[in-house]
């Protein structure tokens, strides 16, 4: 027995107890809620119809008021502030990135905490008072505003008996319960005030040596301290991680833009980003409300209306944009995740190799990397993007996988030259259909950028020192895209990097990224025989998609408790 094997057992025992701790903590009525965080707020944001109808919490340095909006221009909003009463101090702390719990309490309704589910927090470098109770504050030194909301999968799951925390539950997928059968990939931490926060995953899907690639993970806001960047990379999963290089990207673009990195590792900038005239389901159902902002409520990709229409069970959206009449490229702008439900269904699918899982691992780690990749394209496990023009849908490029733990943003150049015609003064439309199987992906935002491209400046940094959690020192084994890895085979396994923050002007914007190449290996030991009758109907394309809807079908009352569906169609 393996050394591995042995931990995976302890952890299994562990979990038993856990699952009874859930239990027992669901009788005492247990709450969670969690955060959707936005940063460069506007007064766009500020004049949000529902602002004025929440709790606002102001926070400046170390210190919190109530705050209530007096009035609002294009520079600066004035509030009136007040001291916060004890119901609304309970939760000025929390966790950005996982669900946060509250306490609802039936005996006493005056220690009620459900109000912080009505709170919008407000962060600010810097204010000026002209009274004790009157405040201005600079849009420019808002960093961030964070809106606390209820979190129903995970509340649900805590009231319930213990066999409900499985695999699909669709909030605290941070926690050991979900570990123990999540197929993720290494998770990416950086340090920000003496805290490591949670900042995504790095090459998801690149499950076997052949898929090793790059992948370029967006870090907004990540500032240095002590003249360092650090970051920390962490296996929490039964996998084997091979990381081969780690190093930051820092570009420089000018103010009043953005940029985002193409899979490709294309740097791209925008700076006015349209929504689409219109969004329309595979079932004909306006969405375009639901990905008009970042806010994460998403689209699931889960109507039944495509699924029976369409034997591969496959969901999309179909999207119209205006074009100006001097652009044929377009930069598509999207902030999605995989959803926990899909990896979910990936797990089952495998579960059929039964004990002859490693031997096809292996056999596909070492084969033509064409394979996997052209059988994950025809699953429509990535978000795939297509194109109309006068020859019907034509593909254009695809998304890889981003993991299910939190939304990225991600960019993809469109050449829109085969689809405009009869261009006008006033410029035309085209239609791009985002696709994809069965609740594999949840879709948070939407638009394309026309702007021409900016000049911009990249500077990659290599670590000064990468140490592992047993004290080695590997920046030799990640500093380069060469046949080096450093090794994380365990749960528990993790390095803490190091960069050095250069000297660069000021004179703009300076957005970061993690510029990661690898892959990983799932540790699996499944006792069964291999089903073979159905992993040959797996050959067929769209298959898993609609492994997906069956199984979720089969047992949806039951599944959609821990895991809801897209919005009511009042959205």
């Amino acid at each position: 027995m393996t050394h591995q094997t042995t931990k995976m057992g302890r952890i299994l025992k562990t979990s038993m107890l856990l699952l009874m701790l859930v239990f027992l903590i669901g009788l005492n009525g247990c709450y969670y809620y969690n955060v959707t965080s936005k940063t460069k707020i506007t007064p766009e944001d500020i004049r949000w119809e529902d602002f004025n109808n929440k709790y606002l919490i102001l926070h400046s340095g170390q210190f919190a008021w109530h705050m209530v909006l007096k009035s609002v221009d294009s520079t600066v909003m004035k509030c009136a502030i007040s001291e916060l009463p004890a119901n609304h101090k309970m939760y000025l702390s929390t966790n950005p990135v996982s669900d946060n719990r509250f306490i609802k309490s039936k005996e006493n309704k005056d220690k009620y905490e459900g109000d912080v589910l009505n709170e919008v927090h407000i962060y600010t470098s810097g204010m000026k008072k002209s009274s004790d109770t009157l405040v201005t504050v600079d849009f420019a030194s808002i960093q961030k505003m964070e809106i606390y909301r209820y979190s129903p999968g995970q509340s649900t799951a805590s009231h319930i008996v213990p066999i409900v925390v499985t695999p699909i539950t669709i909030a605290g997928v941070i926690t050991l319960i979900i570990a123990l059968t999540k197929s993720s990939c290494p998770y990416v931490y950086i340090n920000s005030h003496n805290n490591y926060e949670f900042a995504g995953e790095i090459f998801s899907g690149a499950i076997y040596p052949s898929l090793e690639r790059n992948d370029y993970l967006p870090l907004p806001g990540f500032e240095p301290s002590d003249g360092n960047y650090k970051i920390k990379i962490a296996n929490k999963l039964p996998e084997i991680q091979h990381i081969n290089l780690a190093e930051l990207w820092l570009v420089q673009h000018p103010l009043n833009s953005s940029v985002l990195v193409d899979k490709n590792g294309v740097v791209h900038s925008y700076s006015s980003p349209q929504n689409p005239e219109s969004v329309v389901s595979a079932g004909n159902k306006d969405r375009q409300n639901l990905l008009a902002r970042i806010d994460n409520q998403s689209f699931l990709f889960d109507e039944d209306s495509s699924a029976t229409h369409d034997t591969c069970a496959r969901n999309s959206l179909v999207l119209t944009f205006n074009v100006p009449a001097e652009s044929d490229t377009g930069k598509l702008i999207l902030r999605a995740k995989n959803s926990v439900w899909g990896d979910y269904i990936y797990g089952e699918f495998v579960k059929q190799f039964g004990n002859k899982y490693g031997y096809w691992s292996r056999k596909l780690g070492r084969g033509n990397p064409e394979i996997p990749l052209t059988w994950k394209k025809d699953q429509a496990f990535p978000l795939m993007i297509y194109l109309e023009t006068n020859n019907g849908w034509q593909f254009v490029d695809f998304f890889d996988l981003a993991g299910p733990l939190g939304f990225r943003d991600m960019v993809m150049p469109v050449n829109l030259s085969p689809a405009i015609k009869n261009r006008t003064a006033s410029g035309n439309q085209v239609r791009i259909k985002i696709e994809t199987g069965y609740m594999f992906w949840e879709l948070d935002y939407v638009a394309m950028d026309f702007t021409p491209a900016l000049s911009s400046s990249l500077i990659a940094i290599k670590p000064s020192s990468a140490i592992s959690e047993s004290g080695k020192k590997v920046e030799n084994l990640v500093a380069a895209d060469d046949h080096k890895y450093y090794e994380q085979p365990e749960i528990g396994n993790e390095v803490v990097l190091d960069f050095p923050a250069p000297i660069y002007s000021q004179d703009g914007n300076t957005t970061i990224f993690l510029h990661s190449k690898g892959y990983y290996v799932h540790v699996r030991h499944f006792q069964n025989r291999p089903d073979i009758a159905t992993l040959e109907t797996f050959r067929i394309p769209g298959r898993l998609s609609r492994f997906s809807f069956d199984r979720f079908s089969a047992d949806r009352e039951k599944f959609s408790a821990k895991y809801p569906t897209s919005p009511k169609e009042q959205q």
